[in-house]
């Protein structure tokens, strides 16, 4: 068993889709990529990389989601 404590991903910055995004731009907007990409914060991490071989360990056969809606 384990637990999570806040969000343990976030959307990736707008750098991670091209490095014209690094800086912002009004004439960039719009970013619309066809895929997002999530980036885990540095401090939820650890817990997140533990919690990924928790949910691939043969021994587990459900997980429950016990959180609000945000």
């Amino acid at each position: 068993m384990s637990w999570c404590v806040g969000h343990l991903l976030e959307l990736a910055q707008s750098e991670a889709y091209g490095e014209q995004y690094a800086r912002w731009r009004y004439d960039d907007l719009l970013i619309l990529p066809e895929t997002w990409k999530y980036e885990a914060p540095k401090d939820k991490k650890k817990q997140l990389d533990f919690l990924c071989r928790l949910m691939k360990d043969k021994r587990v056969d459900s997980v429950v989601c016990a959180a609000d809606v945000g």
